[in-house]
């Protein structure tokens, strides 16, 4: 079993010792659980239906702690919109000084 087949969720590890007609070629001879492991959905993934699929949460979107849910991610919400901010003041800024005269562009220094 590789990773990639495995669903989100909690799995047993069992254990089996063959014996007289037990030979543990059956899911109901491992009756001993010896450990328990939960395959959680990567970052920036959830597991919203609790089916075990692994969904994008999507755009400033993080997986929950628990990997059942999608939760703002406070850092790059702000960082996104700090950009964003700066793109549009950057781009005000460089219309302003641009302007276009008799079929010439005309422009100032801004800094």
């Amino acid at each position: 079993v590789s990773t990639d087949d495995l669903l989100a969720g909690t799995y047993h590890l069992c254990w089996c010792q063959p014996y007289g007609n037990i030979s543990c070629n059956e899911s109901t001879h491992f009756l001993m659980t010896f450990q328990e492991v939960t395959m959680k959905c990567p970052e920036h993934w959830a597991n919203y239906n609790g089916d075990g699929s692994c969904l994008s949460c999507g755009f400033c979107l993080d997986s929950s702690d628990d990997g059942n849910a999608c939760v703002v991610d406070v850092i790059e919400s702000l960082y996104a919109a700090v950009s964003i901010l700066l793109g549009v003041l950057g781009t005000w800024m460089l219309l302003e000084s641009v302007s276009i005269s008799g079929g010439r562009i005309i422009g100032r220094k801004i800094l």
